[in-house]
């Protein structure tokens, strides 16, 4: 029996408190970030068009918006860096404008990060 989403954590807002939400990009930066993570992850679809992670599982492409959807900024921005606030290496198998996608992501991600941790927002 499925419950449907569920938060990671009661205490756990998707989103920041605003200005912060909105100067930081919203719902579009949200979206971005999301889908930038999911190319990053899965390396390519099935016939079916479910995604294959590197991992070698299988999930369906609404599982994976989901499980990205459900956390907030700041978390996303840090999963297209490394430790360093640095982009993480870009897998191989992206096409040409995935690639571009996901550097744009990855920009925006530094920018996010490096302002949250300016103005003292901490999830």
């Amino acid at each position: 029996m499925s419950l449907g989403p569920v938060p990671p954590a009661k205490w756990l807002s998707r989103e920041l408190d605003e200005p912060h939400e909105t100067d930081l990009g919203g719902e579009a930066r949200h979206h971005q970030f999301a889908t930038a993570y999911v190319l990053m992850v899965c390396d390519r679809r099935d016939a079916s068009g479910r995604y294959m992670l590197l991992a070698g599982s299988v999930l369906p492409e609404e599982d994976l918006y989901a499980f990205a959807r459900r956390y907030p900024l700041t978390w996303k921005a840090e999963w297209l860096l490394d430790w360093r606030g640095q982009p993480e290496p870009l897998p191989e198998y992206l096409s040409p404008d995935e690639r571009r996608y996901v550097e744009e992501a990855q920009a925006a991600a530094r920018y996010v990060r490096t302002e949250a941790h300016r103005r003292g927002v901490v999830v």
